[in-house]
């Protein structure tokens, strides 16, 4: 992300960068860059979110215990990759899930 960040601030210190993107754009190539970095975690929690969501008797079992421990149960959080908000939303629903049990 800061390696992008740099790319884009040299860009526009020479004017070299004509075409001006919108704000989304630049953003996206961010967080796209960023999430470079954590690749292989997140491809094997993508891994294991679609395997808990495939067997049923696994996503009870979460739901059992988050009950056992008076937690709420969250519902699973599927990734899309053109969506980074659902990056962000299935790394946090780990983080809150990983709290929980």
């Amino acid at each position: 992300m800061i390696s992008t960040i740099r790319y884009l601030k040299v860009k526009f210190e020479h004017n070299t960068f004509i075409h001006y993107r919108c704000v989304v754009y630049i953003l996206n190539i961010i967080i796209t860059t960023g999430l470079e970095i954590i690749k292989l975690p997140i491809k094997k929690l993508r891994k294991l979110i679609k395997s808990i969501w495939k067997l049923t008797k696994i996503l009870e079992e979460l739901e059992n215990l988050s009950k056992l421990n008076n937690k709420n149960f969250l519902c699973l959080i599927i990734d899309y990759k053109t969506h980074w908000n659902s990056t962000y939303k299935m790394i946090n629903w780990i983080c809150i899930f990983k709290e929980n049990i």
